[in-house]
């Protein structure tokens, strides 16, 4: 009977309560803060099942090309580029793990080498529902080329996605709503929080399109916060 009665809650409106509690924190922050750019986020993604050359089933390998405008969208003032490998924690069941390195181009003479390390978590069909939940919890190790040593930040994110009644080739058009924010250890606070949503579109059985928005608010002194708008789109191709 309680799960009953929690499902039906999930499937109504537990999941936009979960995420007015997430933002609850930053309502006075996003409201009162200065917009001042818009953005533009495209991306390429490949991951491919190497689980057949000898590694534990379902071993991903992961590449990803990030574009990022600002100025109106007018500017590419960053291109990132990862490598990564996927792998089950087989001891616990639904949780992934993927070490990852990046390179990430700024202004001439201050590019950046990061390495990341994501602690997955996804589910299907929770409390009996259509959602399904994904958790991330990643660590960066962050070195600047023209900065001496190192920066560490942690950044949990939480999406929900749920089928939309339109599809594809018979594959479900699929909405979602992500939350995260980022604890930066250069200054021992929280730095960053970025709320969005979009849609998915299974483009082909190998292919799917994003398109979506996010917002991104920035602490840019002790009190003091800014926030910019960015449209996000990218193919993410899977074998």
């Amino acid at each position: 009977m309680i799960k009953k009665v929690y499902s039906s809650l999930f499937r109504t409106r537990m999941p936009f309560l979960i995420f007015t509690l997430c933002l609850f924190p930053y309502f006075p922050r996003i409201s009162f803060a200065q917009e001042h750019d818009f953005e533009l986020w495209t991306w390429e993604s490949l991951s491919i099942d190497i689980s057949k050359i000898g590694l534990p089933d379902n071993t991903q390998l992961y590449l990803e090309n990030v574009n990022r405008f600002d100025r109106d969208a007018s500017y590419l003032f960053q291109f990132h580029q990862r490598l990564g490998i996927q792998f089950d924690l087989p001891w616990l069941p639904n949780w992934t793990l993927m070490p990852v390195w990046q390179h990430v181009d700024y202004e001439p003479g201050n590019d950046e080498e990061r390495f990341h390390l994501d602690l997955g978590y996804s589910r299907n069909r929770i409390f009996d529902s259509d959602w399904s939940f994904k958790f991330r919890f990643r660590f960066d190790i962050r070195n600047f080329h023209a900065q001496d040593g190192i920066t560490e930040r942690y950044r949990p994110m939480i999406q929900f996605s749920h089928p939309l009644p339109l599809t594809i080739q018979d594959r479900p058009i699929s909405f979602y709503i992500m939350n995260e924010i980022n604890y930066d250890t250069a200054i021992n606070r929280f730095n960053r929080h970025r709320f969005g949503t979009g849609l998915k579109f299974p483009l082909f059985k190998h292919m799917s399109w994003t398109l979506g928005y996010q917002l991104e608010t920035n602490r840019v002194r002790k009190n003091l916060w800014d926030s910019d708008n960015m449209l996000m789109t990218g193919v993410d191709f899977k074998f």
